[in-house]
């Protein structure tokens, strides 16, 4: 008779606060450009997603040139970001999507802005897949940069911004949170809005849990076919 092999039980757990776009999602708004030359990218509502509409309305200045900009976001409970390891987005693209980053914090101060943006630390990217099939993006959520300086304080607010280089749509089927944290820690910071977090035992190291999903650290899959890891953008707004 075999032996049977056990793994030693983690100390630590996945938690996953997910938003699901096939329900309204009224907690998460669009981003309103700090400038009235660039306009709020128009959002509505299908069977399954939350639909981005991009127009030359929405053309803006970036780091990589003249792009059709704009994004969501939605208020946080003031979560520790040091807590969470990644943020998880599940969008279509019908068109010529570009990038997309997260953001973390609305700025207060009109004149403390980075780069034309609403929020104070920019994080993570991706490249969009615009082959019109769902994909899974997942970017880093304990790292950030800003020209305003380190990060200090909650997190307060998770944004979504996103480029395209022609009039376009994105698709967001669903956001979700990883956060990694201790057993011994018992605090319950569900959403309102939110699907309640669900559990599961951490594998040896992040990596190895990222490896088992089919992906690298900070990285994107495709959901469909063989394609490998899609490179993250080197900017975007």
């Amino acid at each position: 008779m075999p032996l049977k092999s056990r793994a030693p039980k983690s100390p630590w757990t996945f938690l996953l606060v997910e938003w699901r776009f096939d329900e309204p999602q009224p907690d998460w708004k669009v981003v309103v450009p700090p400038g009235p030359e660039v306009a709020p990218v128009r959002a509505t509502r299908t069977e399954e997603a939350l639909r981005l509409h991009f127009t030359e309305a929405n053309r803006a200045t970036l780091p990589r040139g003249r792009m059709l900009s704009g994004g969501i976001y939605v208020d946080l409970p003031d979560f520790n970001r040091e807590d969470w390891a990644s943020v998880e987005l599940r969008a279509r693209t019908l068109g010529e999507g570009n990038s997309l980053g997260v953001r973390f914090n609305l700025g207060e101060d009109p004149n403390r802005l980075v780069q034309n943006s609403r929020f104070r630390f920019f994080g993570d990217y991706a490249f969009f897949v615009n082959d019109g099939s769902a994909q899974t993006y997942r970017m880093r959520a304990d790292w950030s940069y800003s020209a305003l300086g380190e990060w200090e304080g909650p997190w307060r607010q998770l944004g979504l911004m996103m480029s395209v280089r022609a009039p376009s749509t994105v698709d967001v089927v669903s956001v979700r949170q990883v956060q990694v944290r201790s057993d011994s820690c018992t605090t319950d910071r569900s959403l309102a809005g939110a699907h309640r977090p669900r559990s599961a035992h951490r594998p040896a190291s992040l990596d190895d849990r990222l490896a088992a999903d089919g992906l690298g650290a900070g990285g994107t899959r495709r959901t469909g076919g063989d394609a490998g890891p899609i490179p993250r953008a080197l900017a975007a707004r």
